[in-house]
């Protein structure tokens, strides 16, 4: 069994960091997904939608930064970029299924993603940007490996 991965808004580190114990995330709106994880992937994803390069987009200060962890590092919080955030909900949706042909494509997924299913989770990722910025809200993963 890999490792689960879930996407979600909170008002701060705090407030995210809080989602370490609760037993599910459904109340948050979190966006659940197996095999996209927050760091490598979504920061060449960052760079592939802000036309930044990698080293940029994994030097900004929230590039996947831990905010709260397991003692066993069983479950972690870690944070999304603000730059990712404002992309995604910049972005058309419509526009995500070149981007994630793009995205597949990348050697963090061994070239060998499936396109339709990257394009649904951007298309989600970017609903629940929206909804962070609207609320004015970062966005935040909780995995547990």
């Amino acid at each position: 069994m890999g490792a689960v991965f879930e996407y979600f808004a909170a008002a701060d580190d705090a407030t995210a960091a809080a989602a370490l114990e609760l037993p599910s995330l459904c109340a948050l709106g979190a966006l659940d997904v197996k095999g996209i994880e927050p760091a490598v992937q979504l920061g060449t994803l960052e760079a592939l939608l802000t036309e930044r390069s990698y080293e940029e987009v994994s030097s900004d200060g929230r590039w996947a930064k831990l905010v709260a962890s397991t003692p066993g590092h069983e479950v972690c919080v870690v944070t999304l970029s603000d730059g990712l955030t404002r992309a995604l909900a910049a972005g058309e949706p419509e526009a995500f299924a070149q981007a994630a042909e793009q995205w597949a494509r990348t050697e963090e997924f061994d070239e060998r993603a499936d396109t339709a299913v990257l394009t649904e989770f951007l298309v989600d990722l970017c609903a629940l940007a929206r909804q962070a910025l609207q609320r004015d809200r970062r966005l935040y993963c909780r995995f547990v490996v």
